[in-house]
Formats: structure tokens, C-alpha cells, sequence
């Protein structure tokens, strides 16, 4: 810890920490190619942590020597998804404990997470004021636009000086929870975080451009709350215990076909809500293509004109055969914009009277015009365009009555039906995520976690 000042107020004191990565190589930098997974050890102290505090913080930077510069000096440019920012460059993120090495919570293809719910409970606006300072969050920047001067190459092709950022953790435990967490009884926590391929980070416009990210100068900052003296002899008393918190759950399928079925064995007792988003199959881990935006299902992926949107007709939830939460199918006309499945979605993120600002919007996004729209051809030069940054998700709250009691999914299989109008084969890849509440219980023999 670099900071031990506590500040003194009402209730706990407070107490600032930077921890460094404790797998941090000799030269400190991270990269898929090289070290890709970052950890970080929160210590088994008797503090409370507050997750919601947590940030991830550091520099990056396009590694020397990966850029071709013909075709920058071309005008090609090289892009993160203006959504996600940095944290295009994280693919799974897990909690588990530093004593015991139980997992508590693990997130894969965390970036498909972040963009099936940052941008409903966010506005535009945002994208161009906070995230871009704090994640490189933006729609108007270019990387390799020298007007900015955010990642710039001279002559010789040397590698610019590192972009600050500064990152919220998105996972339930760090969002959903809203407990503070006594590190003593979880044994610590650890968190571990894998690197992605750079294939999956940038998107180009340019065959010949295959840009390589470094990440260096990383720690993990974020806030304890100390306990006064007779509350430290009251935590560590506690031989036994458990705490209740948020956490998700990812899952994954294949769409090919009109009608599709997809069945989960969550063995989740309190399933929350569920997300879930598409992207062609072959987008994932391509250059060309942005492999993170949540698309409406594509046919004709391979076609030269580009992938062409089609139309969700019919959506359904089940529980072991029997409709849930809705007792009817969630009918979709021919064309619409599909409201009451966008507002089934914006109800799974919060209540709907709880959402202030959100970047769905058809008075300034008009999804018949872009992408996702019935028969809007998804090229690669369109899907690049700010105005077609449509994120289109589906999903459904099983708190309906805002209690957060969520519905036993532990002996009983998930099962989403999807129909459209996708006439062939073409894959398209499903991104899943499930919120439920999971216990960690606490005793002298260790930690245990159920869901």
C-alpha cells in the first residue's frame, strides 16, 4: 500500500490503497503476448473493503514495431470500441479467495459484459466528457490520428508514450453487491484478470494494420474501511458466518438456424436477470471487425457486400418446459423497434423509474437506420461509423416486483427460445449472462461459495 492515511467521519474510518500486480514481470509489462494475466492480492486483514470503489488503473500503449506505417500514411486508422475503451484489452475477470482459491465470481468475454449494460445506463455524454478521461471511452477519437495526440507515430515507428486510464471493475461483486466485504473472514481476495488477443481489441481498416497493445505502470486502487477497536474484537469473534452478494454468471451459444433453442443448467437458486447479445461468429478475433458490439443476428456474414440484419420474431423464456417470467411469447411485428423487448431489458438492469440517463434513444438513434435494422448491410466500413453504434440486447428481470428475490434455477434448466428470419447458416455467436446471488460462507474449516 502506497497511501496510509485514514480520514476520520462518521462510522468507519477510511483508508486509500494502491496495490501493485503480484505477477508483474521484470520490465512491468503486460501483453497477450507475453505475460497476458494480471493478479492482484487484496490481503487477508481485518478491514472492509468497499468494491464499488475498486479501479484498475495504468498506461497503455501500441507495442513498437507492430504497426505498418503505409497504411496510416494512407489515412487507415486503428480503433478501440467506443463503449468499452480500455477495457477492450480484458477478456475474463475472476474473484476467488487468496486463502482458499475458491472462485466467487468469474466473468469470461468480460468486454460482450460491460456492452450489454454500460451503454443503457449511461448517456452519450458521457462517452465524451468522464469515460474518455477515465477509459478511453470515446466515439470521436481516432488512435493514430496525430490531431489528438493520443497514440502517434514518428518516422521510425517508435512507440508513443503511454495513454493514462482509470477503470471501474463491471462485475457483480463490484457493482451489485453494495456490502462491505471483511477481507478476514473471505481469507483475502484475489483478483485475476486475462489478457485478450489483440485481434479481439482493435478494429482496423486495413488488412495490412495488426496492432499489438502493452499495458505497464498497472495497480489496483480502491478504499478500506477500518473498523474501530471494539468492532476489529467483534469481526475477528465471528468464527462463522457467511456474506450475500451479486455475481455473474457467462454463458455461451450458437445460433445458425430460424429457430433456436438454447438450454442452461445454471444451478443458480436466485437468478436475478439475463442478458444476452449476438455478433457473427466469424467477427470474433478479426481485425476487420469489431467483435464486442452487441448486433442484431446476422445471415450472409461471408457475402462481399456485408453481413445483412435480420429480424427477431419471437423470443421465450423457460423454466424446465414451462413459460417464465412471462406466461406468453414475446411476439415481435414485422420491422418494429422491438419496444417492449428493449423495455423488458432496460427492467432486468434496474427499475425502470431508476434509470436517468440511458444511451437508447430513438429520437437520436433510429434504429431503422442503423445497424440492426432489417436488411442494413453490416460491412466493415459501416459498422465503423459512430451513427450505427447501435447495441442491441435482449433480456428479462426475474425480480419482477423489485424485491431482488430471484427464481430457482438449481434443479430446473434455462432455456431461451429465439425465432427469426435468419434463412441460412450463418453462425452467429450468443453471449449470455446471468445475475444471481451467490453466499460465501466463512468457518474454521475455510471458505465455501454456493449460488
Amino acid at each position: 500500500m502506497s497511501s496510509n492515511v485514514q480520514t476520520s467521519g462518521m462510522g468507519n474510518g477510511k483508508q486509500n490503497f494502491r496495490i501493485r500486480p503480484s505477477n508483474a514481470p521484470s520490465d512491468g509489462v503486460f501483453a497477450h503476448q507475453g505475460q497476458p494475466v494480471l493478479t492482484f492480492e487484496l490481503p487477508n486483514s481485518n478491514v472492509l473493503l468497499d468494491p464499488s470503489k475498486l479501479r484498475l488503473v495504468g498506461k497503455y500503449r501500441i507495442k513498437s514495431g507492430s504497426i505498418d506505417l503505409a497504411p496510416l500514411a494512407a489515412g487507415a486508422k486503428i480503433r478501440l470500441d467506443q463503449y468499452l475503451g480500455i477495457n477492450s484489452c480484458f477478456e475474463n475477470v475472476a474473484w476467488s479467495s487468496k486463502m482458499s482459491r475458491s472462485v466467487i465470481e468469474k466473468v469470461n468475454n468480460y468486454p460482450k459484459l460491460i456492452n450489454s449494460i454500460r451503454p443503457a445506463l449511461s448517456s452519450t455524454q458521457n462517452y465524451q466528457s468522464n469515460l474518455q478521461v477515465d477509459s478511453i471511452a470515446t466515439q470521436n477519437i481516432d488512435f493514430t490520428d496525430n490531431a489528438y495526440g493520443f497514440v502517434s507515430f514518428n518516422s521510425t515507428g517508435n512507440a508513443p508514450i503511454g495513454v493514462d486510464f482509470s477503470t471501474s471493475i463491471f462485475t457483480g461483486l463490484t457493482m451489485a453487491s453494495g456490502n462491505r466485504l471483511p477481507l478476514m473472514k473471505l481469507g483475502g481476495l484475489m483478483l485475476s484478470i486475462d489478457l485478450a488477443p489483440n485481434e479481439a481489441v482493435f478494429t482496423t481498416d486495413s488488412a495490412l494494420l495488426t496492432p499489438q497493445y502493452e499495458l505497464y505502470d498497472l495497480s489496483l486502487t480502491g478504499e478500506y474501511l477500518v473498523p474501530s477497536a471494539e468492532e476489529r474484537g467483534a469481526i475477528a469473534g465471528m468464527e462463522s458466518g457467511e456474506v450475500e452478494m451479486n455475481t455473474f454468471t457467462s454463458l455461451f451459444s450458437i445460433l445458425q438456424s430460424s429457430q433456436h433453442n438454447s438450454v442452461f443448467n445454471l444451478g443458480l437458486r436466485e437468478l436475478v436477470s439475463v442478458y444476452f447479445s449476438f455478433v457473427p461468429a466469424n467477427y470474433i478475433n478479426n481485425y476487420l471487425h469489431n467483435q464486442y458490439q452487441c448486433m442484431r443476428i446476422s445471415s450472409d456474414v461471408t457475402s462481399a457486400g456485408g453481413a445483412t440484419s435480420e429480424q427477431v420474431t419471437k423470443v421465450n423464456f423457460l423454466r424446465n418446459g414451462s413459460q417464465m417470467p412471462f406466461l406468453f411469447d414475446l411476439d415481435v411485428i414485422s420491422k418494429s423497434n422491438e419496444a417492449q423487448l428493449q423495455r423488458y431489458y432496460l427492467m432486468s438492469l434496474k427499475k425502470l423509474s431508476e434509470i436517468s440517463r440511458t444511451s437508447i434513444d430513438a429520437n437520436i438513434n433510429d434504429i431503422r437506420t442503423a445497424i440492426g435494422s432489417t436488411g442494413f448491410k453490416q460491412s466493415s466500413a459501416n459498422q465503423m461509423d459512430v451513427l450505427n453504434k447501435e447495441n442491441y440486447v435482449l433480456g428479462v428481470p426475474y425480480d419482477m416486483l423489485g424485491n431482488y428475490s430471484g427464481a430457482d434455477f438449481s434443479n430446473q434448466p434455462l432455456t431461451i427460445t429465439v425465432d427469426s428470419a435468419l434463412s441460412d447458416s450463418s453462425p452467429n455467436a450468443m453471449y449470455l449472462y446471468a445475475l444471481a446471488k451467490t453466499i460465501v460462507s466463512y468457518s474454521p474449516s475455510g471458505i465455501a461459495v454456493r449460488s
